[in-house]
């Protein structure tokens, strides 16, 4: 883990191990990459595309992905309490 060295010397390391092997958990970069294509696509080349276009009408697909966080979030909030309920070891 890269943050290890923040912790004290004798703070365990909790992780939760279903996360093992995701995409873009083993290491920060990844991540880091995202972020910066992501700004270089809202200040520089989202501006540069939509220069001479009419804005789009996003009302029904903005409808169907509030409904989809929605969903995710009542999933997150389900899921995530439950080893602190139960006093599940994650570890």
């Amino acid at each position: 883990m890269y943050f290890e060295a923040l912790l004290l010397p004798n703070d365990p390391v909790v992780a939760d191990t279903r996360m093992d092997g995701w995409f873009m958990m083993e290491s920060p970069l990844p991540t880091t990459v995202v972020c910066l294509v992501y700004v270089w696509l809202v200040k520089v080349a989202g501006p540069r595309f939509m220069k001479d276009r009419q804005p789009y009408q996003l009302k029904n697909l903005i409808i169907v992905y509030n409904f989809l966080q929605v969903l995710f979030s009542m999933f997150i909030f389900y899921e995530m309490p439950l080893p602190a309920l139960l006093i599940i070891n994650i570890t």
